[in-house]
């Protein structure tokens, strides 16, 4: 498809910001809670990993949104432009890492969220 003809979504560029605020933020409880069970005695291996994959879920999250906000900032309206294949990437990777707090929360009995 030709660039030109692509349909373009937009946001509002504060809320973007305020997303990558939280996915940083994020990213930080994730660290202390991976290098806490590493100095555990390792007994759950799949809470290691999936705490893992949390970590780099949301980093891949921060990393493509700041990424939109750099390259496709439309400052006049404070909004990112995305095209469907930004929206493709960002839902798949949002639906990776709803799974895998789901299962730390449910079975690691963990939390990832601030509270």
């Amino acid at each position: 498809m030709d660039i030109k003809n692509e349909k373009l979504f937009s946001m509002p560029r504060k809320k973007l910001v305020s997303y990558v605020e939280s996915g940083k933020y994020q990213l930080k409880v994730l660290h202390q809670l991976i290098l806490y069970q590493l100095d555990q005695e390792i007994e759950y291996e799949w809470l290691i990993s999936n705490l893992c994959d949390s970590y780099s879920a949301n980093y891949k999250l921060v990393h493509e949104w700041e990424y939109m906000i750099e390259v496709a900032s439309d400052e006049e309206k404070s909004e990112v432009l995305m095209t469907r294949d930004d929206l493709t990437i960002i839902e798949a990777i949002l639906t990776a890492r709803h799974y895998t707090n789901r299962e730390i929360r449910l079975h690691g009995a963990l939390s990832i969220m601030v509270h």
